[in-house]
């Protein structure tokens, strides 16, 4: 099999699970879910700065991470380090960002994401893939 081909379908399947991910996070979740929500706490952005700190590193991660996954997809050599970067970034925010809630739907979509960006990370470290983003 073409493992360019295989990698680059991994990058179209991530773009469309975060939009997928963003449209169900964002309009479809449950009242229960919004309710239980709510009343958690936010971590590190537990405040009305704070709260507009995690807005602004969730909007520069995303823009981080769509420009990473072009760079993949194009094969540049910048694209190997931001998306691990950004990868590293969004797991430390997310620790820091105290406990979340979803409903079954956005966890899966959720889990499949990971195990994408898995992927998508071993592509870049361990496979032939790893060779095409040597500087140019």
């Amino acid at each position: 099999m073409d493992l360019e081909k295989i990698f680059k379908n991994f990058i179209i399947a991530d773009l469309i699970f975060i939009v997928i991910f963003i449209v169900n996070e964002f309009f479809y979740q449950s009242e229960e879910v919004s309710t239980i929500s709510d009343q958690l706490s936010f971590g590190i952005f537990d405040s009305e700065t704070g709260a507009l700190l995690g807005f602004g590193f969730f909007v520069i991660l995303l823009i981080l991470y769509l420009i990473s996954l072009f760079l993949l997809y194009r094969f540049m050599s910048f694209g190997k380090p931001l998306f691990t970067f950004v990868i590293i970034a969004i797991l430390l925010v997310s620790i820091f960002s105290g406990p979340t809630i979803s409903t079954a739907l956005g966890s899966v979509i959720d889990s499949i994401e990971y195990i994408i960006e898995g992927a998508i990370l071993t592509f870049l470290y361990f496979t032939p893939i790893k060779d095409k983003f040597k500087s140019q």
